[in-house]
């Protein structure tokens, strides 16, 4: 029973994610999970919106969690920062490389001093108005009526279209 247990939780549920304990029964390791998305990566030649989310996928249907009867949120996967590696990779690339055109007006407005910014690659929010009312199997709803209405779609539209179902279908509906 978990019900009036907080104060002798309390300092548990404060440190949980310092004293972590992953259960090796549940997944692959830190390093196993590492060799896969490299192994992914090197045998793939997806958009980076796609392999974000099969990176994503990689973890969560592979790394190990943790099970805490103190916790009623099941919150800690053991994902070693791997899509914020992918991500640091990625703004390297941008950073070396032309920028798409749909982006270029960042270094545009950077080099004239209207203003200074960066490409984000890693914030997409689909609105938390939206989010709490539909969940996400509206979203995925919303998503594929769209698309389904859209005559001409871009390799770059696709692209992001398989990367939300590669996600979402990962999430408990």
């Amino acid at each position: 029973m978990v019900w009036g247990t907080f104060d002798s939780s309390r300092r548990h549920l404060e440190n949980q994610f310092e004293e972590t304990v992953y259960l090796p029964e549940t997944g692959c390791s830190v390093d196993r999970l590492n060799d896969m998305v490299n192994e992914y990566l090197e045998n793939n030649t997806d958009s980076p919106v796609i392999q974000k989310a099969e990176i994503y996928r990689i973890i969560v249907t592979n790394g190990q969690i943790a099970v805490d009867p103190s916790d009623w949120f099941a919150d800690k996967l053991a994902h070693g920062n791997i899509l914020h590696r992918f991500g640091d990779r990625r703004m390297k690339y941008i950073q070396t490389h032309k920028l798409p055109y749909h982006s270029s007006f960042l270094d545009l407005a950077d080099k004239t001093g209207y203003f200074h910014a960066v490409l984000d690659l890693g914030h997409i929010s689909p609105g938390w108005t939206f989010m709490l009312e539909h969940g996400l199997k509206g979203l995925m709803e919303k998503a594929e009526a769209y698309r389904s209405k859209q005559k001409n779609i871009t390799r770059e539209q696709s692209d992001f279209y398989d990367a939300l179902k590669i996600v979402v279908q990962y999430q408990k509906l």
